[in-house]
């Protein structure tokens, strides 16, 4: 009897093992996998001038990267030598503008920029080693580039009337930009103790530059 019931726990045993856990087998990581993210911080600095619908780095994009520059004074040019931001398209929101381009020379000034066209008797605004640069070619052009003039030393008076073949500034006093200036239109003979050919019609005039 003893022994049928010896026989019968080591059948029980057998059958249902010794009482210890399975072994669960190790399962793959099972994170789902999902599009890419790519934080703002790592497409610039976290200074607020990026929103978060701006592009944010150039993953994906559906057309070519631009690089884009700083654009203060909303002129359309950025600043030269401003930090880049790679994007798809343009930032939008913060503190400034973007532009496609580091063209600008004076990005505190909307009138300076390569494509300014017009004259100016202030110059611009800010510090700049050339003040008068307005359109960023790293020449100042005057507006009014008359030729030094004088009247001539003579007593006939149809000589004198038909000195001045074109208008000039005054001897050789042309006024730097911003300055003001005389301009010789025609000359005369005039003077009674002293006779001479003398300036008849002048005119001033505010040097402009650009």
């Amino acid at each position: 009897m003893e022994a049928k019931h010896r026989l019968g726990v080591l059948g029980l045993v057998a059958l249902f093992g010794c009482g210890e856990s399975p072994v669960t087998p190790p399962t793959p990581d099972a994170t789902p996998q999902t599009d890419s993210v790519f934080p703002l911080s790592d497409f610039g600095p976290a200074d607020g001038n990026i929103s978060k619908d701006a592009g944010q780095g150039c993953a994906n994009c559906p057309n070519a990267c631009v690089t884009w520059h700083e654009d203060k004074d909303n002129d359309g040019y950025g600043r030269k030598g401003s930090t880049a931001e790679m994007a798809c398209s343009k930032p939008q929101g913060g503190a400034f503008s973007w532009a496609d381009n580091d063209a600008d020379c004076a990005d505190g000034d909307a009138r300076a920029n390569p494509d300014a066209k017009s004259f100016f008797h202030e110059g611009i605004k800010g510090d700049h080693d050339l003040p008068w640069d307005f359109n960023c070619n790293g020449i100042v052009e005057t507006e009014f580039d008359y030729p030094a003039v004088k009247c001539p030393e003579t007593f006939d008076r149809t000589e004198c009337k038909s000195s001045l073949t074109e208008i000039g500034w005054h001897m050789d006093e042309q006024p730097p930009c911003g300055h003001l200036g005389e301009v010789y239109l025609t000359c005369t003979l005039s003077g009674t103790m002293h006779v001479r050919c003398r300036p008849d019609v002048t005119e001033k005039k505010t040097q402009r530059c650009r």
